[in-house]
């Protein structure tokens, strides 16, 4: 709760963005993309219910057009590789300055990919 109600915060202090809502798990994210037109969502990698990658795939069943930036403390290179093949627009690691998931969240809203680099094979 305290990571969502900072994000919210976070988030909203920008003027190019409206939060539509903040939710604790996969299942609920899903519903909320399906029931209003979210544009992009950020979510975690390792959630309650589900992983990010499972997240990831209803979308893409669903074909929800809902551009997914992945926010985890999960910085390791095989959560990354997972995030990719899953189809995630961006990825930030917790760890990393504030102003990069911004940079992260401005890349994803002009259509661009915004991923660190990482081979995506091994």
């Amino acid at each position: 709760p305290v990571v969502q109600a900072g994000l919210r915060d976070f988030v909203s202090a920008d003027p190019r963005y409206h939060v539509k809502d903040v939710v604790s798990d996969g299942g609920s994210f899903i519903k909320a993309c399906a029931g209003a037109k979210v544009e992009i969502g950020i979510i975690g990698w390792a959630l309650p219910d589900m992983s990010g990658g499972d997240v990831l795939a209803v979308l893409k069943q669903q074909k929800l057009p809902t551009r997914v930036i992945v926010y985890t403390g999960d910085n390791s290179p095989v959560v990354l590789r997972k995030t990719v093949k899953a189809g995630a627009c961006g990825f930030v690691y917790k760890g990393d300055d504030p102003s990069v998931l911004m940079d992260t969240l401005s890349s994803v809203a002009r259509g661009r990919l915004s991923l660190p680099f990482v081979d995506i094979d091994t």
